[in-house]
């Protein structure tokens, strides 16, 4: 007959005996396991132990991965090339058309004609609501659509995601600067962008605002350029009305950075902040 292993543990509040709750250990059993614990944690198994627990966690994400980085993934083949390469007279053409949009020196068929040949000059070809596809717990408020203008400076030039109605003509300025952590580039689109109020719905709006306008860069607008570290899980952290979601991410600066958007958690989800710690930095500060 097995002997008992009485220990004492509460339930409910009083005092009770595990062979009271049926559970019944044999000495030899107990032997058995202090044994394989002496032998499996023994000092000089410590480095194969960790070694161990480092394989069976790279191996549990390369056959899990995250669900976000997969998508990531499929946004990054959907977006056109990353880099543009204007021709020498580009910005001269375009800068002049848009100056006589401002002084409104175009009559209504000669502004059509100038909205084709902007259409015609810059990269504005390819069709962001194509991520809607991808990001499936993302959509647009009803009667808005989501696009992107060109901004194009000399010494740099990069999209801007706005939304605007439907039936509204679409904007061409060439105005601007680069979008890093601006509330009001920002509030263009988040405004009016849906999520399904989940964890993932809020992960996805995240991954939209920092990888939307990732392509067709020019010189300078680089300095924005990022790529997420495509193991590393996301995290959601809730607050009363608001909600952080950060990602890992390597930067043009910052080998490893931690960006965190904050935005109100009930739509519309208005922008609050946006924060880049940087864990590990290049040691150079340049990279060509």
């Amino acid at each position: 007959m097995p002997a008992v292993i009485a220990a004492k543990v509460f339930a409910g509040g009083k005092e009770m005996k595990l062979s009271e709750a049926g559970l019944v250990i044999s000495p030899e059993t107990v032997e058995k396991l202090k044994t394989l614990c002496r032998m499996v944690f023994r000092r000089q198994n410590a480095l194969l132990i960790i070694c161990a627990m480092a394989f069976f966690i790279v191996a549990f994400f390369q056959i899990f991965p995250p669900d976000i980085h997969e998508r990531i993934a499929q946004i990054r083949k959907l977006q056109p090339k990353k880099s543009f390469h204007p021709h020498g007279d580009l910005y001269e053409n375009v800068s002049t058309i848009w100056m006589k949009f401002e002084m409104g020196k175009f009559s209504k068929s000669e502004e059509l004609q100038a909205n084709a040949e902007m259409e015609r000059l810059l990269p504005l070809e390819f069709d962001v609501n194509r991520y809607f596809g991808v990001f499936n717990r993302l959509k647009m408020e009803e009667g808005y659509v989501l696009d992107y203008r060109y901004h194009l400076s000399s010494p740099e030039g990069n999209p801007i995601l706005y939304t605007r109605k439907k039936d509204e003509s679409r904007n061409y300025s060439i105005d601007g600067v680069r979008t890093t952590f601006r509330k009001d580039a920002a509030d263009e689109y988040l405004l009016h962008i849906k999520t399904d109020g989940s964890r993932e719905g809020f992960i996805q709006l995240a991954a939209l605002h920092l990888i939307g306008a990732n392509f067709y860069l020019y010189w300078h607008a680089f300095y924005d350029d990022l790529e997420f570290y495509s193991r590393v899980p996301a995290s959601v952290t809730y607050y009363q009305d608001e909600v952080a979601i950060s990602f890992y991410i390597s930067t043009f600066h910052q080998l490893i950075a931690r960006h965190t958007l904050r935005i109100k958690r009930n739509f519309p989800h208005k922008y609050v902040s946006e924060t880049r710690q940087t864990i590990i930095p290049y040691l150079t500060s340049v990279r060509l």
